[in-house]
C-alpha cells in the first residue's frame, strides 16, 4: 500500500526531528 509506505517513511523521519531541533538553536 502506498499510504503504508508513506507512513513508514514518515515514522522513520519523525524520531530524527527532535535531534535536529536540539542541534538547531531555533
Amino acid at each position: 500500500d502506498e499510504d503504508y509506505l508513506k507512513l513508514k517513511v514518515i515514522a522513520s523521519f519523525l524520531p530524527a526531528l527532535p535531534q535536529n531541533v536540539r542541534l538547531d538553536p531555533h
